[in-house]
């Protein structure tokens, strides 16, 4: 494999440039090439994904992103891992108590899980602060394992559809299994 060539997307011709502007923020090849006005998206797509200048001018981007950001796909799988992997009891302190206290004081596995932070102060007559109530928003911990699964391959996109298909055909039959009175329907044979 080669080195990247840096391609500046702006001498390539004007859709083309297009593209990869809607493709840098979308990641998504047909979506790009419908947003930039393609009558046929999916053909036009499937024609910039063979473009060899419109793939390199998207690494380069991409390479200019994780520099920017200093980021990098190791990074990004151990963050998503910090989520997916969590254990709530990594929030409590030795006596079985959530203790936000101090954020710093928590491990920095856990503090990359927490997604939301609302505190809420109590104050007394006299405007002291005499409590808070804190309450954290975690992120979704499913949606962690299932990202993460992609990151490293053990899902593969088909196999997840038809997963995901195949979980829905089940809700409906059990969905329709059941009568308006919340009982199962008998079967009739």
């Amino acid at each position: 494999m080669g080195t990247l060539k840096s391609v500046n997307p702006n001498r390539l011709p004007y859709k083309k440039m297009m593209f990869v502007s809607h493709y840098s923020t979308c990641m998504d090849w047909v979506e790009a090439a419908r947003l930039c006005g393609y009558v046929h998206p999916a053909k036009a797509a499937e024609r910039m994904q063979k473009d060899p200048l419109v793939r390199q001018a998207i690494e380069s981007l991409q390479a200019d992103a994780v520099l920017e950001l200093q980021v990098d796909a190791k990074r990004l799988r151990k963050e998503v891992a910090y989520c997916a992997m969590r254990d709530v009891a990594d929030l409590c302190t030795g006596d079985g108590y959530i203790d936000v206290g101090n954020l710093r004081n928590l491990p920095e596995r856990v503090r990359r899980t927490i997604d939301g932070l609302k505190i809420k102060q109590f104050y007394d007559r006299d405007g002291n602060v005499v409590g808070q109530q804190c309450e954290l928003k975690l992120v979704p911990k499913l949606g962690a394992i299932e990202l993460l699964a992609k990151m490293i391959g053990a899902i593969e996109p088909e196999q997840q559809r038809a997963e995901v298909a195949s979980l829905w055909d089940q809700l409906y039959l059990e969905h329709h299994t059941i009568e308006s009175n919340g009982k199962p329907k008998k079967d009739k044979t």
